[in-house]
């Protein structure tokens, strides 16, 4: 399902950076908002192929599924 570990462990470090730690060069905070929307991406795609995925290989009726998320980044 995911295209990466290495990008989807570079995510959770990103979340973790920006919600604990206190971001003091307005430079370095950001780069990491704009790692954000990219790590943003990563999420929503990986959303949308998990929820195929449940669908069509192990049958789960898209009714049953949570929605799918029609969100532009």
């Amino acid at each position: 399902m995911l295209d990466s570990a290495e990008a989807w462990i570079a995510a959770r470090n990103l979340r973790n950076r920006l919600v604990h730690e206190y971001q003091t060069d307005a430079e370095t905070f950001a780069q990491d908002l704009r790692l954000a929307q990219e790590a943003a991406r990563l999420l929503l795609h990986t959303y949308a192929r998990l929820r195929e995925d449940a669908h069509r290989r192990l049958g789960v009726p898209a009714d049953r599924l949570p929605p799918a998320l029609d969100v532009k980044i």
